[in-house]
Order: structure tokens, then sequence, then C-alpha cells
């Protein structure tokens, strides 16, 4: 089995030391892993295979990378509160449909039942190999208020791909290149989770162990939740609950139906997928008309860019 960890801070940093420890015990236990460094990948704005060939482009590479794979270890600073640009840049420009489970599913019925919007779409049956993910968050502040969505907002980069997360670990204190090596408990709870992936990879979804720390919503086991008048809701998966307090903690007690609307579960995503065919349909017929709505913004020339030497 094939794990790929993905480095999404500086090159010989804190997370990338952590993720080395957690790949170095998963190679233990027998699989083949590979570190992948996010940071210094071309992630370009546009649509793949539509940017002029002198644009570096990684996402075809990275894309291979991530179908090959058989789980995934994600390591990330926490800056301002959330993890780096580096990931928040991978999910938003590398990810998609072509990595998108209820998408792939659905063009891949599409095609099946001769649907011509399909007729040249090339499906890769990979994407849909279960995968489980370990997911390592870092930062240098000792109070946990900077820290809020380093983990949760680290879970975008499973949600397309139905990946289930069987560990997560926020470290702190680890300011400075380097300095997360001195606290050794700190490196042999990043080892666990490489164990932990290593147990539970080729698992399905539903029957992938959580090994980590128990968090306020029992479904993704994070802790940003949202109030609303007749529910709670789990910022991070979208669970629904009643927030209660057990032995001084806060839980959020999640129904079935509640559970039910986790962006986890596959039945949300094709939910998602319904929403965004039905928004695209009703757009479609009008499309003719968007270069004349457009044309005052096209001419709206206002641009400014900053000089570039000549190479």
């Amino acid at each position: 089995m094939k794990v790929l960890g993905l480095n999404c801070g500086s090159p010989g940093g804190n997370s990338e030391l952590l993720l080395q420890a957690s790949l170095m015990a998963t190679e233990a236990a027998g699989h083949e892993v590979q570190l992948v460094r996010v940071a210094t990948l071309a992630i370009p704005a546009g649509r793949p295979g539509t940017l002029p060939p002198e644009v570096p482009d990684d996402r075809a590479w990275l894309t291979e990378q991530l179908v090959e794979s058989d789980a995934l270890i994600i390591s990330s600073p926490v800056t301002s509160r959330s993890p780096s640009a580096a990931l928040k840049l991978m999910v938003d420009r590398a990810f998609g449909p072509r990595v998108d489970v209820a998408a792939v599913l659905r063009m891949k019925a599409g095609k099946q039942g001769d649907d011509p919007r399909y007729n040249t779409t090339i499906i890769d049956d990979r994407v849909l190999k279960p995968r489980v993910a370990g997911l390592i968050s870092v930062g240098g502040a000792t109070s946990p208020d900077w820290l809020t969505f380093g983990l949760p907002l680290m879970h975008m980069a499973t949600f397309s791909m139905h990946i289930a997360v069987v560990d997560q670990v926020q470290f702190m204190g680890a300011a400075l290149p380097g300095t997360i090596l001195f606290d050794e408990a700190a490196m042999d709870r990043a080892a666990a989770v490489g164990r932990h992936v290593a147990a539970e990879i080729g698992k399905s979804f539903d029957e992938a162990a959580y090994h980590g720390e128990p968090g306020v919503c029992p479904v993704c086991h994070c802790d940003v939740i949202v109030p609303h008048a007749d529910h709670t809701e789990c910022a991070t998966c979208a669970a629904r609950g009643e927030l209660v307090i057990e032995g001084g903690r806060p839980r959020l007690l999640v129904t079935p139906d509640g559970r039910a609307r986790s962006i986890l579960t596959l039945a949300a995503k094709h939910h998602h997928q319904d929403e965004i065919d039905a928004v695209s349909a009703a757009s479609l017929p009008r499309m003719s008309e968007v270069p004349a709505l457009r044309a005052r913004f096209d001419a709206y020339d206002r641009l400014i860019a900053p000089e570039r030497n000549a190479p």
C-alpha cells in the first residue's frame, strides 16, 4: 500500500519533521511512503489544460500522486489561526471534480447510461478506492485560541475524495524551525499517527476506526460548532445535534438524521452534487447572455501589475 505524505509547510520545518516521524512509522509497518512538499509545487489559477505552455503547472502530477495513493498523511503549520496557504491553495486549485467521489460516480453512471454530456469524459476509477488519512497541525502558540481552525480546515483536503480521517492531532509551542524536536512526546505522537494510518489502510470509509482524541463532534471529532435556534451544527462537517455538557465537557449529541447531514457522508456529497447540477441547469439556457452583460466590465481596465525583469 502507498502512503502519500503532504507537507504544507516549509521544507525542513516543524510540520515536515512531524510528517517524517509519521511516515517512518508507516514505512516500518510495511507500507511504501512518499513525501511531497506542497509549497514548492506550481499551482496556478485557471483551468488545467487552458494555460499557456510556458506557465508551470504541477496539478496533473499532484492528481496522479493522489489517485495512486491508498492513504494520506497531511501536515501543516498554523498561521493566523488556520492552516497554511499552501494547503488551501492545493484544495482550491488542484482538487475538483476529477478527484471528487460523488462527481466521478455521477459521471460514471451518466457514461454507462449513454448520457451525451459524458461522451468524452475520462473517468479514473482509482479515485473511488477507499482511503484513510491522518492530520497533523503544528503552531507556535501555547494558547489553543490561536490554533482554532488548524485541524478543522485541514479536513477540506479529505472531503472530496471521501477519505476517512483515522487520527488527528494539534501540536503547540513550536515557534522556531526545528524546535518541535525538543518535544519527544510530540514526535512520538506523530509516529502514532503513522501507525494508526497503517492499521486502517485499505478499509472502507465506514469500516475505518478513529484513533485520535474524541472531539465535541462525534462524527469528525473537531470542536468548532455553530449554534442555531433549534439545533447546533458542527462547523467542520455540518453534523447536527444538541450541545450538552457531560462530565464537565461539551458534547454534540447527534441524531441519525443529524449524522446524515454531515458532509462526510456520501449521501450528503450526492446532495451537494444535486445542488450544483440544479444551479448549472438553471443557468445554461441564459449563458448566451453573458457576453453582452459583461461587456462594460471587460472594457473597465484599471488593472495594475508588478513589472517583471526579462529572463
